[in-house]
C-alpha cells in the first residue's frame, strides 16, 4: 500500500507542477507545448481527483475511529461503528479504482476508430437487421465516442445493405 501512496503522491506533485507552469509565458507562447501540457493535465486529473477523495476518506476514517474510542454512549458507538464499516468498504472501492487508474495507458486509446457494419448473406431480410442508425451507435455512445455517419447505401425502403459510421474517441 505504501508504494501505491508514494506513486499517487508523485503524480499529485507532477500535476501541481504542471498546473503552476501552465501559465508561464514560455508555455503560453508555444501552442505545441501548451497542447502537450493540457493533454498531460487531462490525463493526470482523474487520478489526482480520485486520490484527493481517497485522502479525505482516510481522514473521515480516522475521525470515526477516534469517535469510537472516545465515546461511551452506546448509541454513538453504534453509529460510529456503522460509519466505520461503510467508510472501510468505500476505502476498498477507492483503492481498487486508483489501482485501475494507475494501469498503463494503451497507446491506441487516442486513435480514431471506423466501424463498418454490413448485412450478412441471406437475402433482403438480413438487410433489415442493419439499420444505419442503431448498430454500433449504441457502442459508440457507451464509449463516449463522437459518432458521424460516413455513408449509407439503401437496399430498399425496408433494409440497408451497408451502413458506415466513423467514430472518433473523445
Amino acid at each position: 500500500m505504501s508504494t501505491l501512496i508514494e506513486r499517487l503522491d508523485a503524480i499529485e506533485r507532477r500535476h501541481d507542477e504542471i498546473t503552476v507552469r501552465f501559465s508561464e509565458p514560455a508555455v503560453l507562447g508555444d501552442p505545441a507545448e501548451y497542447q502537450r501540457r493540457a493533454r498531460l493535465l487531462a490525463e493526470l486529473r482523474p487520478v489526482v481527483e480520485e486520490y484527493q477523495r481517497y485522502k479525505r476518506l482516510l481522514g473521515e476514517l480516522e475521525d470515526a475511529r477516534a469517535l469510537l474510542r472516545e465515546t461511551i454512549d452506546p448509541e454513538m458507538q453504534a453509529l460510529a461503528g456503522a460509519d466505520l464499516t461503510s467508510l472501510t468498504a468505500r476505502r476498498e472501492e477507492l483503492e481498487a479504482a486508483l489501482q485501475l487508474l494507475l494501469l498503463p495507458k494503451d497507446p491506441a486509446d487516442d486513435r480514431n476508430t471506423i466501424l463498418e457494419i454490413r448485412a450478412g448473406a441471406g437475402g433482403e431480410e438480413t438487410g433489415d437487421r442493419v439499420d444505419g442508425d442503431r448498430p454500433g451507435s449504441d457502442v459508440a455512445v457507451d464509449a463516449s465516442w463522437d459518432l458521424h455517419r460516413d455513408g449509407r447505401h439503401a437496399l430498399d425502403a425496408d433494409g440497408v445493405v451497408r451502413a458506415l459510421h466513423g467514430s472518433g474517441h473523445r
